[in-house]
């Protein structure tokens, strides 16, 4: 096996936000993920990184985790279409700063950034 990615700050951030959302939005799927296999070498973490950078489906400790975290991001990547396409519906920035920050403040800045940048994709 080629040398695994190692993981950063921002990949352990990016992993703990999708798969909290992932917890509390369990029934939305937008698509599905391959089946992982289980390997007690490797951690979910790792997995998680290697897809990301490489695409690559590697087992791991987790694999149910990895799932789950795949799923999460699929859903927040959706989440973040939904408030950028509702942005001037709902009440611009007024809104999203008072009520949608408030609700999920434990979400990474870079969700706040990508919903400000689309936005204007449908303006």
């Amino acid at each position: 096996m080629s040398k695994l990615p190692r993981a950063r700050e921002h990949h352990k951030r990016d992993f703990a936000a999708y798969l909290r959302w992932y917890r509390r939005n369990p029934s939305f799927y937008p698509r599905d993920y391959p089946l992982v296999e289980r390997d007690r070498a490797i951690s979910t973490l790792t997995a998680f990184v290697a897809f990301e950078g490489q695409g690559k489906v590697i087992p791991c400790r987790h694999p149910r985790v990895l799932r789950a975290v795949l799923r999460g991001k699929g859903r927040l990547n959706f989440q973040i279409k939904e408030w950028a396409q509702g942005w001037f519906d709902c009440g611009g920035r007024y809104a999203f700063e008072n009520e949608i920050k408030v609700a999920f403040p434990w979400l990474p800045e870079w969700v706040w950034a990508a919903v400000e940048e689309q936005h204007w994709n449908y303006a």
